[in-house]
């Protein structure tokens, strides 16, 4: 399967008031996000994913066998169903097309091979045909190597009537579930990927010892997040520069079963002290977490883009969110998640970052 991938403004005190202190967290100021609000539902064995600009995905969970069915926005949104016939234990197989069966019996034809992605894929009409079909049956199954995988429909009703009320097909031809008289062209269009313009990123050097100086003066910040003294945690630190007045701090933390967590601080070039934690934004209905440790947090110098996930299940689930600074504070573009069942990551939010000339 292919898996992949706001802070307020420091107040400019005078140094003389000032003194090595704790580092609180820098409550973000929570921006619109751009486009619409991303929708995640699940309904028993599915799991249905919309992002900000309602391109959906529904996948199988918890289930032996692996299914997923995209369908882009608009009149004329395509619609994509996968069979991965990966199984990760085992190593790749391609799920042969005469294997493919609906409550047991023979599967609608017009799915084709890929190879290269080790899967069955039916596309078009014959695949709005096929979860029209799919919809009263109970299960799938195929061959994945020398197994038959079995996929569950529990739910998946439920979740392509959520896919197509999220695009605005209900009552119309174009429907999965309740299709009706409504022409294709009453469906919403399909509208472009948010943009997010921000600043050329800064190039500026970091004084030296600088990452070093943030954390003599904030080990309070570093005990509130339960983070390691270790020769290991502190040889992960590191600083970056913001902009031409402020430092991005990394400081290493703790590492997890399969990541390493960094406390991120946002700091005053003239006086590492006054270094503040930053809690990044996250999507609506994600928790955030208020220590301001984020799992393996990676910075793209080029994009001023910080990017942050994690993944578990042997490797077969996880997320990655990702930020752009727009000069000001981080704005939250991009952040998905993958689980087994599906055969892509499930996009909940994304835009185009562009820098500005």
């Amino acid at each position: 399967m292919a898996l992949m991938t706001r802070f307020a403004s420091l107040l400019a005190l005078p140094l003389a008031l000032l003194a090595p202190a704790p580092a609180p967290a820098q409550q973000p100021a929570a921006p619109a996000l751009l486009g619409a609000a991303p929708l995640e539902r699940r309904h028993q064995d599915w799991l249905l994913v919309c992002d900000n600009v309602r391109v959906c995905r529904a996948q199988v969970t918890g289930n032996d066998g692996s299914l997923m069915i995209r369908r882009d926005p608009g009149p004329a949104g395509a619609i994509l169903i996968v069979l991965d016939g990966q199984e990760p234990s085992d190593g790749p197989s391609v799920p042969p097309l005469e294997s493919i069966r609906v409550d047991g019996g023979a599967a609608p034809g017009g799915w084709r091979l890929d190879r290269e992605g080790e899967s069955a894929k039916l596309e078009g009409a014959a695949a709005l045909a096929f979860v029209r079909a799919a919809a009263n049956a109970r299960t799938i199954s195929y061959r994945a190597g020398t197994e038959t995988r079995t996929v569950s429909l529990a739910g998946l009703t439920a979740a392509l009537l959520a896919m197509d009320e999220a695009q605005g097909r209900v009552g119309t031809v174009t429907a999965t579930i309740r299709p009706g008289p409504g022409r294709a062209a009453a469906v919403p269009p399909a509208q472009p990927v948010p943009v997010l313009w921000v600043p050329r990123p800064a190039t500026a050097r970091v004084p030296r010892g600088f990452a070093a100086a943030v954390r003599r003066a904030h080990g309070a910040a570093l005990r509130r997040a339960d983070c390691e003294t270790s020769e290991h945690a502190t040889s992960q630190d590191s600083a970056v520069a913001l902009s031409r007045t402020e430092i991005l701090v990394f400081l290493g933390c703790r590492l997890y079963n399969t990541s390493f967590g960094t406390l991120l601080l946002r700091a005053p070039r003239a006086d590492p002290r006054r270094a503040r934690v930053v809690l990044l934004p996250q999507i609506p209905a994600e928790d955030n977490d208020e220590s301001g440790v984020q799992s393996n947090l990676e910075w793209d110098p080029q994009a001023a883009i910080l990017s942050a996930g994690s993944h578990s299940c042997a490797g077969t689930c996880g997320g990655r969110s990702q930020w752009t600074f727009d000069g000001r504070s981080f704005r939250l573009s991009g952040h998905l998640t993958y689980e087994w069942g599906g055969a892509e990551p499930l996009d909940h939010y994304r835009v185009a970052v562009r820098i500005r000339r």
